[in-house]
């Protein structure tokens, strides 16, 4: 059994190339990204040995310090009794460690025992977010016995989503490669369309609850649904009569197949199948009108609930279920047209969150980041080899990736660790899933 042990070797901030404009030095926050807990998410990127980028790690530094000045926010420090980010140029935290064991041993060890605390490969906690101190970006370089190289890039959710830090991860590495074929431009506009109420974080009433201990009940499996699962389960969500439509996405089946196995578990634990809101995040970009610039930077999100009852959770076949939860997304989809001058979507969305934790339901978040590429993420020496996440020991928490073959989706599921060993039993589970 394999445990990995990761050593520090330097600790630094890398400031922008050039100051910030004296009239961006105060950035103040949207009444969306007022909204999430204070916490940092992150992605971890592995790559083999190769001489080509150890002759180019330095350039990992300069190339940070030169897109930084796009992303000035990134640099500053966030200043929660004023709801603004100090954009004065204190630089993004840069890490750099050693790991004892080859990088082929951690990715096997995480996949088969799931001996490797992925969290010691981080640059800074998960919640170590929103003090004065905190770096809203950090970035962690580790190499390993092999010569293998994990990058992690991590940012703060008060300021960043998902989709804002992929459009980072795409200049940087763009900058690192040398490559000015397109120079992509963020845009920092949320708080003119969404101005700040001044709303201060509630963590067990607005967001996510979760568990921040170190003996966490709380425990992350990945699971595989290669292309041959995926094709399958697009075709069992086609009916006879629906044969000629267009077959549902990968998220959506994968969600669904996920959703129903959930259900099963909670009947085999509590002896009866408990209702089930379901959350997901749906990009409000490009689907407001007028329509949002694709790089527009900031939490641009809002959360599509589905209410999934005791009978239908256990009696609806799978079709209808994938046809129930599209319908519950499309619903928030059309909503976001008229998103801008009507902020009831968000505000309803929050209200029922919270009525949920104080009615003990049995909440379920999904985040799809099947779209953001980080099999593709090229700092100039080659694609990964893996891609992860960090775990945020939150309970009943899914998120969907891409897989390396852009073909099947990687579901990395967050669970008690008694529902998880009824989940990874599941025999629909376990018959679409590698």
């Amino acid at each position: 059994m394999l445990f990995m042990k990761v050593q520090v070797m330097s600790r630094k901030l890398i400031k922008p190339c050039k100051p910030t404009p004296s009239n961006l030095r105060n950035f103040k926050i949207s009444y969306l990204d007022e909204i999430p807990q204070p916490m940092n998410f992150s992605v971890l990127l592995y790559y083999l040995s190769s001489s080509v980028a150890n002759e180019k790690l330095n350039k990992l530094e300069e190339s940070l310090a030169e897109i930084l000045p796009r992303f000035y926010p990134l640099a500053g420090r966030y200043i929660k009794e004023n709801h603004l980010v100090n954009c004065s140029d204190q630089g993004a935290e840069y890490v750099e460690a050693q790991v004892d064991c080859t990088l082929l041993e951690h990715i096997n060890g995480f996949k088969v025992n799931h001996d490797d605390d992925l969290n010691d490969l981080l640059p800074c906690e998960i919640y170590a977010a929103d003090e004065i101190t905190d770096p809203l970006l950090a970035i962690q370089v580790s190499k390993f016995k092999c010569g293998g190289l994990e990058i992690c890039v991590s940012i703060s959710h008060r300021i960043f989503d998902g989709t804002s830090m992929g459009t980072f991860i795409d200049a940087w590495t763009s900058v690192c490669r040398g490559d000015n074929t397109e120079t992509i431009c963020p845009v920092f506009n949320s708080p003119l369309l969404f101005p700040s109420r001044n709303i201060v974080s509630r963590d067990s009433e607005t967001t996510m609850k979760t568990t921040k201990t170190e003996d966490s009940n709380i425990v992350s499996r990945m699971f595989l649904f290669d292309k041959k699962a995926i094709s399958s389960l697009r075709a069992n969500a086609i009916s006879s009569e629906e044969s000629g439509k267009r077959q549902p996405s990968r998220v959506r089946v994968v969600s669904a197949l996920i959703i129903k196995a959930l259900a099963r578990v909670n009947q085999k634990i509590y002896e009866k199948s408990r209702g089930l809101l379901l959350s997901q995040a749906v990009n409000i970009r490009e689907r407001t009108i007028p329509p949002l610039p694709k790089y527009s930077c900031g939490n641009f999100s809002v959360l599509s609930l589905t209410e999934c009852t005791e009978e239908q959770c256990q009696n609806m076949e799978f079709q209808a279920f994938v046809r129930f939860l599209s319908n519950g997304i499309d619903k928030t989809l059309a909503a976001c047209a008229n998103i801008l001058s009507d902020h009831t979507p968000i505000d309803t969305a929050l209200e029922s969150i919270s009525k949920s934790y104080m009615n003990d339901t049995n909440l379920v978040w999904f985040t799809d980041w099947s779209k953001f590429r980080f099999y593709q993420v090229d700092f100039g020496w080659g694609k990964p080899i893996w891609t992860s996440i960090a775990n945020p020991s939150t309970k009943n928490y899914i998120l969907l990736m891409d897989n390396k073959g852009s073909d099947g989706i990687e579901a990395w599921i967050f669970l008690e660790k008694k529902d998880m060993d009824f989940f990874e039993q599941d025999e629909e589970i376990k018959l679409f899933t590698t």
